[in-house]
């Protein structure tokens, strides 16, 4: 009756093995860009903008890496909210879910905060522009978000804006034991315990 109990415990050892696997997050590896026509809000020139209206259309440039589409992003068109005026004012926390998205991939990119504002007044016939850097999530479909970053620079009145967006970081792998595996440990471990139990007896 042990050499049994053993045969059950190695079969079972074996098959937990055998059946292991990893969950694999799948991170956003890549970059996008658009384009268009902007005006200032709250402010009389954009270099005093407190927000920005955007002005389709709207173009996609450039889609990188896990981005399709390639160099014109393969005429992709894209969408931006608008910034209300009050948004533009010192770098803060934002949340602005789907701010930006693309008309391919189910790509979209959330605002999570703005870093930085530089503002530009118009010297030397140069129009004047606002830069605004920050934090973001970029959202693609069959992939994980990806913390990601961006920069949006806006110039002229009724002027144009220009946007990019890339990961953070490739992300990281992260080992999770997937279901079967855990079922067929607890089934081991009750085989030790039955093995135990018939040895002494």
């Amino acid at each position: 009756m042990h050499k049994v109990s053993k045969k059950v415990l190695m079969v079972g050892i074996v098959a937990a093995g055998l059946c292991a696997g990893t969950a694999q997050a799948v991170p956003i590896n890549g970059a996008f860009s658009i384009s268009g026509g902007v005006a200032p809000l709250g402010g009389a020139t954009m270099d005093a903008a407190t927000g920005l209206d955007f002005i389709p259309p709207i173009g996609a440039n450039s889609c990188v890496g896990d981005i399709p589409g390639g160099a014109n992003c393969g005429g992709a068109s894209g969408a931006i909210q608008d910034l209300p005026a009050g948004t533009i004012v010192a770098p803060g926390v934002q949340n602005i879910p789907n701010w930006i998205s693309l008309s391919v991939g189910g790509v979209s990119f959330d605002m999570n905060s703005i870093a930085t504002i530089t503002r530009t007044p118009s010297v030397g016939g140069l129009p004047a522009a606002v830069e605004i850097a920050g934090l973001g999530l970029m959202h693609e479909t069959g992939f994980d978000n990806t913390p990601g970053t961006y920069r949006l620079t806006a110039q002229g009145m009724t002027g144009s804006f220009s946007f990019s967006s890339t990961q953070v970081s490739a992300g990281t792998v992260v080992k999770v034991p997937e279901p079967t595996t855990l079922a067929l440990l607890g089934i081991t471990l009750l085989g030790f315990a039955f093995a135990r139990r018939r040895s002494q007896a």
